[in-house]
């Protein structure tokens, strides 16, 4: 019991550090622009989607004890930290559309899309390899995606010279 304790207190503690490091990079070098923060995001769903193809096809998922699949560094630790960084940034995405009233709408059911693919994934792992939560990730996935995409560039201009 008193591990258990341990276990979580530092899952805490851990989650709040990088909570903290992440608002202080929104705000720091991203300049609190939601735009900005929604390319990022983008940009982390494209490498989670890599991640995810790299743990597909060359990670095995033990029949037992699946969870030790999280004791190992490769493609499945860094997907799951990436899925973290990217429900984190998520909520900051929340929180800053709710502030500046614009595309709460948006923000709010990217976020549960990443949610149900966060939650799907780990479900896919502990229920060794089912299907469905395969799909399920994949489709809280593309959602999140494709919100953000439509918000990050709907005013992007790029640049008309070429460097």
């Amino acid at each position: 019991m008193k591990l258990a304790l341990i276990i979580i207190g530092s899952a805490l503690a851990s989650v709040a550090i990088i909570s903290y490091l992440l608002n202080l990079f929104v705000r720091k070098a991203l300049k609190n622009d939601n735009d900005l923060l929604a390319r990022t995001l983008v940009g982390l769903l494209t490498l989670q989607f890599i991640l995810g193809m790299l743990a597909n096809l060359f990670v095995k998922i033990p029949d037992t004890q699946a969870y030790d699949v999280w004791h190992h560094l490769g493609p499945i630790e860094f997907h799951s930290i990436n899925a973290l960084v990217l429900v984190i940034l998520s909520v900051i995405f929340l929180v800053r559309a709710v502030k500046n009233s614009s595309s709460v709408i948006i923000a709010t059911i990217s976020l549960i899309s990443i949610l149900i693919a966060t939650y799907s994934g780990i479900a896919f792992v502990l229920t060794g390899q089912a299907n469905a939560y395969s799909f399920i990730m994949s489709m809280g996935f593309i959602v999140a995606f494709l919100l953000y995409a439509r918000k990050g560039f709907s005013n992007f201009k790029a640049s008309s010279k070429l460097v």
